[in-house]
């Protein structure tokens, strides 16, 4: 479970999660973020050859046909992460899948009941998205959104207008 995620990269490659040691190989690796659990792999952000990937424990690259990735996760037993491809931020997955490029910007991709649920912007309007492509607040006035949650199943999130801020249920 990612809340008592505790990791340690050491010289020798090995990393430590929840107390349990995993044997890694760094070579060829510069580590730019902290190993997440993904079900039961580990998944790291590392440049390599001028390149920003996400790599599991046993060596796949994840991101090669992308500007830049960030801010792994794992969402129904698949990787997750946010990638720059050109201009645009999408959301992508470990099976080649890419979520959002019809919107400007995306972030913070989150599991709710093993989906993939993210924020988006268009316009200067940031809103919800669902993997199956449903937006959640949209058409809100909504001044600002904060990331999913996944509560009990749901999607829930933070909105905030003319100063007040609102808890907001994928129900309304």
């Amino acid at each position: 479970e990612l809340s008592r995620v505790i990791a340690k990269v050491v010289e020798s490659g090995e990393v430590y999660i929840d107390a349990q040691e995993v044997e890694v190989s760094l070579v060829g690796y510069d580590v730019t973020g902290p190993p997440v659990r993904v079900d039961n792999r580990i998944v790291f952000m590392a440049d390599k050859d001028g390149k920003r990937l996400v790599v599991t424990e046993d060596g796949v690259e994840l991101g090669e046909d992308y500007d830049d990735v960030d801010n792994p996760v794992g969402i129904g037993g698949k990787c997750a992460f946010v990638a720059k491809k050109g201009e645009k931020l999408l959301v992508a997955t470990e099976d080649g899948r890419e979520l959002g490029m019809e919107y400007s910007k995306v972030d913070s991709p989150v599991g709710v009941d093993g989906k993939i649920v993210y924020m988006a912007e268009e316009d200067g309007k940031w809103f919800i998205v669902t993997e199956d492509g449903r937006e959640i607040g949209r058409d809100t006035e909504y001044d600002e959104i904060y990331p999913p949650m996944n509560v009990d199943g749901k999607i829930v999130y933070m909105a905030g207008k003319g100063g007040g801020r609102f808890i907001v249920t994928e129900d309304g």
